[in-house]
């Protein structure tokens, strides 16, 4: 049950990182981006695709039954951002690097210290099929 849980509050974390991701890289309002996120646990690791949308500086993201929120701070650098889900909630926080095409942070309970950490990449949209456009 704490594997599970700490399961999903990992894929939360991740939620909120490739949210933040899409703020920095994007430029259009309410532009939805995905990513391939990988969180630890402790030696444990959690790994999946994040839909997130932005719209200013604002992030929303899902991931399994969580909802992240953030802000993008720090001049479009860092965003700092909450999230709920069946089994709690708590904090995240994710750096930008690679010209927002990647981020690492960490994650923890509400008023508790880090759990865990992750990183993410930006999952290129594979081009269209000859013909198709």
């Amino acid at each position: 049950m704490k594997a599970r849980v700490l399961s999903s509050l990992a894929a939360l974390a991740l939620v909120i990182i490739v949210g933040s991701l899409a703020v920095r890289a994007d430029t259009q309002e309410g532009t939805t981006s995905y990513w391939q996120v990988h969180a630890w646990i402790g030696q444990n690791v959690v790994s999946g695709v994040m839909i997130m949308t932005m719209t200013g500086n604002k992030v929303v993201a899902k991931f399994r039954d969580n909802t992240i929120h953030g802000d993008l701070v720090e001049g479009g650098n860092q965003i700092n951002a909450s999230y709920t889900g069946p089994r709690g909630s708590g904090w995240i926080t994710l750096n930008l690097h690679n010209e927002g095409n990647g981020f690492g942070g960490e994650w923890g309970q509400k008023g508790k210290g880090a759990d865990g950490k992750f990183v993410g990449s930006r999952i290129t949209p594979s081009p269209a099929p000859a013909g198709t456009q």
